[in-house]
């Protein structure tokens, strides 16, 4: 199982949209009223306005005492709100889904149902609410040390790097991973059991930059950062795997001074838009088709003619679509660990192309964090341009609140 933080109030609101009909708003308040009766230690919030509704919950929070909390606290039991809104990519909702960060909750927002639909809506509102409260996105179920036997008593870090960039400004996000041996697991599992909350085993931040050319700046001071964060929660760091979505390598430099004394730095970056596609064609005429999942590719590389300061890379193949051909992943490593080989590198991709997910996806786990990271946060300060990572409390660090 994966570790949960159950939420200290599960608050639903119902506000419909600006452009809402009167049916429409009947929905949204009858949708919050319905599903907020199968869940314990709820309340249920009702507006014609987003304003007046974040007014009815900082009220609420005052009362239920949710806003006097340890803003430093990594395990501390943060409100869910739940949105019943008819526009969830609107402006507004998207305002409202930053003040509820600003003051410690989770958002999600949702669509509002028929009653004939409410056990079907619940059902899924409960399994959002256990995904953005989890602490462990790996889970139990994945033991990295089966795959990748060199991993075995080390403690390693995967840091995931995506940018959004818009017209105004530049959106980056940064999510570190930490991944634990079975039995490391366990003593967690133990730890949790016994009443000490659960182990944190990831770390997201992000940043904003409106002047181009500051961005290795605020990549290299967040990597910092997380790796402060991940000494702090086990200790020495063995390996750090930077999966960095894009070709720029800029900040490798930067990057490796941050890298703490006896600690091994692997830095790749990934390619996943290459106009590079493999196929196996059947005998006796038989029809083309995509290469299975685990396919790796390293003698078809493009590379620059007569220079030696081309880096190492593959294509690796971890998602098998089925209606279409398949884009492989162009992996350039940069930067090499003497104590990762390349063939434990390979795994460790495709493995994390399978964790959290219920189909394989081509981008690993937190290079796939850090983009949904990076495009929540660019939608939530179009909304909020005065929304910031240091407004947020600690605790939301640790917790997958953007998927």
């Amino acid at each position: 199982k994966a570790q949960y933080l159950q939420p200290s109030h599960r608050i639903f609101i119902g506000v419909p949209g600006s452009r809402a009909s009167t049916e429409q708003s009947d929905m949204c308040v009858d949708t919050a009223t319905q599903i907020a009766k199968n869940f314990h230690n709820s309340y249920v919030i009702t507006a014609e306005k987003e304003v007046d509704a974040i007014a009815q919950l900082e009220s609420l929070l005052e009362e239920l005492g949710a806003t006097v909390v340890d803003f430093t606290a990594p395990a501390q039991s943060l409100p869910i709100v739940t949105i019943f809104t008819t526009d969830r990519d609107s402006r507004a909702c998207r305002w409202m889904m930053a003040e509820c960060l600003r003051k410690g909750c989770i958002p999600v927002a949702m669509p509002p149902t028929t009653l004939k639909k409410v056990k079907l809506l619940s059902a899924n509102c409960k399994l959002q609410i256990q995904n953005k409260v989890r602490t462990d996105p790996i889970g139990d179920k994945l033991d990295l040390t089966q795959d990748i036997p060199s991993f075995k008593g080390k403690n390693v870090l995967c840091v995931g790097v995506d940018t959004c960039h818009v017209a105004k400004a530049t959106v980056g996000a940064m999510v570190g991973v930490l991944l634990l041996d079975g039995e490391k697991k366990n003593r967690s599992n133990n730890n949790t059991s016994s009443g000490n909350g659960p182990t944190q085993s990831m770390i997201s931040t992000f940043w904003r930059v409106d002047v181009r050319g500051q961005e290795l700046q605020q990549v290299t001071d967040n990597f910092r950062s997380i790796i402060t964060q991940a000494e702090s929660i086990v200790g020495k760091l063995d390996e750090i795997v930077v999966m960095q979505d894009g070709s720029v390598f800029s900040e490798l430099q930067s990057m490796k001074r941050c890298v703490p004394a006896g600690c091994q730095l692997t830095f790749t970056c990934l390619h996943k838009r290459t106009n590079i596609r493999f196929h196996h064609e059947g005998h006796n005429g038989a029809l083309i088709a995509n290469n299975i999942r685990g396919t790796v590719v390293q003698a078809l590389t493009p590379s620059v003619r007569n220079s030696s300061n081309v880096a190492p890379s593959f294509h690796i193949q971890s998602h098998d679509p089925a209606m279409s051909t398949a884009r492989s992943l162009q992996v350039t490593v940069h930067c090499s660990s003497p104590t990762l080989s390349n063939q434990d590198l390979q795994q460790l991709l495709f493995t994390l192309s399978h964790a959290s997910t219920f189909v394989p996806t081509k981008l690993p786990l937190p290079t796939r964090l850090a983009h949904k990271l990076a495009s929540k946060v660019e939608r939530l300060m179009d909304a909020d341009p005065s929304f910031k990572q240091e407004q947020l409390r600690d605790a939301l660090k640790y917790r997958i609140w953007y998927l």
